[in-house]
């Protein structure tokens, strides 16, 4: 028998829906139940559309046509998120026979606040500030190699996460070593954009942050905790393993070639 968990239709179309809130593009449009996200092509997340609802006798064929005349429209290729609550059932077979390349493979992970709050503790001489706003050390912490135009766009997006919300800053020796994001809606709390840059790794960064995240999530009594992370992320997906949390369901994006 698979030991492989069957992923719930339910809650990867709650969660989905959850995280469009904690990481919102600028602009928004609904086509017969799809979501479509426009964000100066800045992260596949923002700039994709979330085709989780759709109505009985609805042409799928139609609205993937009407979808790449959208994005084009705005000199953006179509692209798709494609996770188990993704309707129909068979759009991703579709989305491929249309030319579109699958990319991004990820898994989203959840735990308890609890159960990470006992694994987590933040590691000495890191210090850690919990942001209202992200600020300039914030943001270059979290996307060094960003150029002005990308860091701008990427910045106002993190402005526009919904509150209840926090900004971590982590610090060591005085210098920007680490950031991430947190928003909590419906009793879960996202984490995202969760980064170490590269001359601050392997000395605790990511856990201590994890740990600030966590208990930011405790006091607004979130009842769950959930994240991103690439499937080729091996590190990453270590600490959250080692943190309690567990693979709720994949999924991909099928972008336009």
């Amino acid at each position: 028998m698979s030991d492989v968990k069957t992923p719930d239709t339910e809650e990867a179309r709650f969660l989905e829906a959850l995280a469009v809130s904690a990481w919102p593009p600028a602009t928004r449009e609904e086509l017969a139940g799809w979501e479509l996200s426009f964000d100066r092509g800045v992260t596949r997340r923002a700039n994709s559309t979330l085709p989780n609802r759709l109505p009985a006798g609805a042409d799928p064929e139609a609205l993937i046509a009407t979808v790449e005349q959208r994005y084009r429209a705005r000199g953006l290729r179509p692209c798709f998120k494609i996770s188990p609550a993704a309707a129909p059932a068979d759009l991703d077979r579709r989305l491929a026979a249309r030319g579109y390349s699958a990319e991004g493979h990820s898994l989203v992970l959840t735990a308890g606040p609890e159960g990470v709050a006992r694994r987590a503790a933040p590691v000495p001489g890191i210090s850690l500030q919990t942001l209202e706003q992200p600020d300039r050390d914030w943001s270059g912490a979290c996307w060094p190699d960003a150029g002005s135009a990308e860091d701008e766009a990427r910045s106002a997006l993190a402005g526009r996460i919904e509150s209840p919300r926090a900004f971590a800053l982590a610090r060591i020796e005085g210098q920007p070593a680490g950031a991430a994001a947190i928003a909590c809606r419906a009793g879960w709390a996202c984490i995202t954009a969760v980064n170490t840059p590269a001359a601050w790794r392997r000395r605790g960064v990511a856990w201590t942050l994890m740990a600030g995240l966590t208990d930011w999530a405790r006091r607004q009594g979130a009842e769950g905790l959930y994240l991103q992370v690439e499937v080729d992320n091996g590190p990453a997906r270590t600490l959250y393993e080692r943190l309690g949390f567990e693979e709720a369901y994949p999924y991909h994006y099928r972008r336009l070639a």
